[in-house]
């Protein structure tokens, strides 16, 4: 199945709405607070536009849970209006700090798909690193590593255009990535990292209520195609790994990444057997059955 990140697609949802019967499934990642600096970072939203688009959709439209719409689409039970599922990619403990008590105060359904080696806090990604760094930092640097450019960042829009440069020559299949790590780590040297994920006693605190479900998103947050033995590696140990840790049969996978770059059809063949009723992608398009 397949879940849309959410942006700006409202009218989108309305003209749905108004001409399609069946299933939209919405996916949030980093909730960011509204006094913090604003990064150029497409895969955060600030907890205000969080609340807004939430409220927009308890007005105009029916959100239920994943298992529900898993269980409806599998009964071949025709939809009669355009229902909404909420997601969360990632574990991040803004997440829970932030959505969680405006999803409980709404009585809004969701679901949270976990990179283990994240709240296992064995891994932390780059990017996390460096927005942290950047968006604590008042120093004013010179960027040797690339373009020899001047960053002032006691201003918001020096860190929001330094944090779009690193990005733009940020790619974590290259071996250059871990020396630009190297240098930013040696830059905002005096800058400590704090937790960017939930742990397993708050996964365990949403498993616990009966408006969220937990599912997998891998360990490692690779690209599956790249990885030997994905399916097994990162798939299926993922969810061993959350079942665990919170006692929980894990039935649901969200591929990290989600486009076609990063799915194939042997992973998604190789699912059925896996023990999962089914895996979201963040390929937009109306879906299609398998056989």
């Amino acid at each position: 199945m397949k879940k849309k990140i959410v942006f700006s697609i409202f009218n989108k949802l309305l003209w749905l709405k108004k001409n399609i019967s069946g299933y939209v499934i919405l996916n949030y990642h980093d909730i960011v607070p509204d006094e913090e600096p604003r990064l150029p970072d497409y895969m955060a939203i600030e907890f205000s536009e969080f609340k807004k688009q939430i409220d927009m959709l308890l007005n105009e439209f029916e959100i239920i849970s994943l298992p529900e719409i898993i269980d409806r689409a599998l009964s071949n039970n025709k939809p009669n209006k355009l229902y909404i599922g909420i997601t969360f990619d990632d574990g991040y403990l803004s997440q829970y700090k932030y959505a969680v008590p405006y999803l409980i105060k709404n009585n809004i359904p969701s679901t949270f798909f976990i990179t283990t080696a994240f709240s296992d806090q064995i891994i932390i990604p780059e990017l996390e690193k460096w927005k942290f760094w950047i968006k604590n930092s008042s120093q004013t640097i010179k960027f040797s590593f690339e373009n020899n450019k001047h960053y002032n960042l006691k201003n918001n829009s020096d860190k929001a255009q330094f944090y779009k440069d690193i990005y733009n020559i940020y790619n974590p299949d290259l071996h250059k990535n871990n020396k630009l790590n190297n240098y930013l780590e040696n830059l905002f040297s005096e800058i400590n990292i704090p937790r960017f994920y939930m742990n397993w006693e708050e996964i365990n605190k949403l498993n616990q209520n009966s408006l969220f479900n937990i599912g997998a998103h891998s360990i490692t947050h690779k690209n599956l195609i790249n990885v030997s033995d994905a399916l097994n590696s990162e798939i299926i140990k993922s969810k061993q790994i959350i079942e665990q840790n919170i006692s929980t049969t894990i039935n649901m996978f969200a591929y990290p990444f989600g486009t076609p770059n990063e799915i194939n059809n042997e992973l998604i063949l190789g699912m059925k057997n896996s023990g999962f009723l089914a895996g979201f992608t963040a390929i937009e398009g109306l879906n299609i059955k398998l056989s």
